[in-house]
């Protein structure tokens, strides 16, 4: 069970549920440390002053926001306390929308909230208790309305704007970017003009690209996903800790553009006896190791 990060309440109207946040995710990234290539020790950073070279003690330094290129503004501790949002412990849900209005851009680090310690003893929900009643009702509608509550909340002295939705039997909180922080499409360059002039989609080319779709289509199932990237990282460590050399990595060629005979393309997709059942590839996210 994944320890509680925040606790508080959750107003519904004029309800409060005693609540609390676990993460609904587990990082398993890959993290290395630095070490020295002579002698494989870790190796230490330090604060250096960029004007006269010397190492800063931590008591030394303050924060600076950065105005101008090479003018920072000193900004203290005690300045930016009072300008932080009021440190409260409810969520209280302004407003309720659907779900597939909310672009997954938005969304950021998922949580889950549970039932707090209030509402069924020590971080365990028993049935009957009012505040479980009033969790499972939230719950209840939210499924059945497709809705999803906007609010806010603060945590970690910020001010976020989260979305809370049913997700099976517990409530689900995500984290949204606001608005300024997400880049619009419109704003990006060297997309085509769809719909206009040269960019119209042919009639021809949607449907085999339909069919295609339809040949690989079905249920999610995200157990059948996995890292093999990480995989293959953690196996050559153990090789290498068990005094094994490993073995180099075989040259992977770059995939050619297709896109001169894009028709042409389409029907070998399909295949002279129409669409191919294809097997769901595994994610092989090379994520940048930490």
């Amino acid at each position: 069970m994944p320890r509680a990060i925040w606790s508080g309440s959750l107003s519904f109207g004029l309800v409060n549920i005693p609540v609390r946040l676990v993460s609904a995710v587990v990082d398993r990234g890959l993290h290395f440390h630095q070490l020295h290539d002579r002698d494989g020790a870790r190796i230490h950073e330090q604060r250096v002053c960029s004007k006269d070279g010397e190492i800063v003690p931590l008591a030394h330094i303050v924060k600076g926001y950065e105005i101008s290129k090479g003018r920072s503004v000193p900004v203290t501790q005690e300045e930016l306390e009072a300008l932080a949002p009021e440190k409260t412990r409810a969520i209280a849900l302004e407003s309720f929308v659907p779900l597939e209005e909310i672009n997954p851009v938005y969304f950021q680090h998922p949580y889950y909230l549970l039932p707090g310690t209030g509402a069924g003893g020590k971080g365990s929900s028993s049935a009957g208790t009012p505040a479980d009643a009033a969790y499972a009702l939230l719950r209840g509608v939210l499924a059945q309305s497709k809705r999803v509550g906007i609010a806010r909340m603060v945590m970690r002295g910020k001010e976020d704007l989260v979305a809370l939705r049913a997700v099976n039997e517990a409530l689900s909180l995500s984290v949204l970017w606001f608005f300024d922080e997400v880049i619009r499409p419109d704003k990006l360059e060297g997309l085509p003009a769809l719909g206009k002039g040269s960019g119209k989609v042919p009639e021809k080319q949607l449907e085999l690209a339909q069919q295609i779709v339809k040949s690989l289509s079905g249920e999610f199932k995200p157990e059948r996903y996995k890292d093999d990237y990480r995989e293959r990282v953690l196996e050559m460590v153990r090789r290498k800790a068990k005094g094994e050399t490993p073995k180099k990595a075989a040259a992977v060629a770059e995939p050619k553009s297709n896109v001169v005979d894009l028709m042409e393309a389409l029907r070998a997709s399909l295949g002279p006896s129409g669409p191919k059942a294809a097997k769901p590839r595994r994610a092989n996210r090379s994520r940048r190791a930490m």
